[in-house]
């Protein structure tokens, strides 16, 4: 729907679901001030017409590095967020970290950083995105949890029972778990499959 349809209130009651880690509350009185002054439409055309790429080009050296540092922090913890629900193996660590990502309120936002850095034309809102000082505060305090991991001597991905082997145990245990649920399949569609021919 236009922005006109579902009214500022609606718009920015959605943004606050989909991100609570925000302060929505200068957007609610923009949004408001906009739809008193009938120019709700034309405000959201405004914000979503920002040029990625002019955005880019008027950031300094500096910031470039440290929204590049913020991206590649935000994705690793995106990607192990995201992989969670795709069977991938838990672990203390895994658990705490996606702990911390709910507790931060940005969960949708790191999530999606995944899918985005994958393809070249996502590259650019994500750079710009994490220009931001709020998505480098965010970065920073979930770096000291994978901080605190390393420093202890355990790796990301160390598994309980497994202190040998890192990454390899880890990926072994992941693959043994996807065809255990597999073979669970096939016995089930095998015993439907007997049950009604009988």
């Amino acid at each position: 729907m236009g922005a006109g349809e579902v009214g500022g209130e609606a718009l920015v009651e959605a943004f606050t679901a989909l991100m609570p880690g925000v302060d929505w509350a200068p957007v609610a009185e923009s949004t408001r001030q906009a739809e008193e002054d009938g120019t709700l439409a034309g405000w959201m055309e405004a914000g979503a017409l920002v040029d990625p790429l002019a955005c880019l080009q008027a950031a300094s050296e500096e910031e470039m590095a440290a929204a590049r540092g913020v991206v590649r922090i935000l994705t690793l913890v995106g990607f192990f967020y995201v992989m969670h629900g795709f069977l991938m193996p838990d672990s203390p660590f895994l658990a705490r970290l996606r702990a911390r990502v709910d507790a931060s309120g940005f969960a949708l936002l790191i999530a999606l950083l995944v899918p985005q850095m994958a393809k070249p034309s996502g590259v650019p809102h994500a750079l710009v995105m994490c220009l931001s000082p709020e998505m480098a505060a965010l970065a920073a305090w979930l770096e000291e949890l994978i901080d605190e991991q390393i420093g202890a001597g355990q790796g990301l991905l160390s598994l309980p029972g497994t202190e040998e082997g890192g990454a390899e145990a880890f990926m072994q245990t992941w693959i043994e778990r996807l065809h255990d649920l597999a073979e669970r399949g096939r016995a089930r569609r095998a015993g439907a499959v007997e049950a009604s021919g009988s």
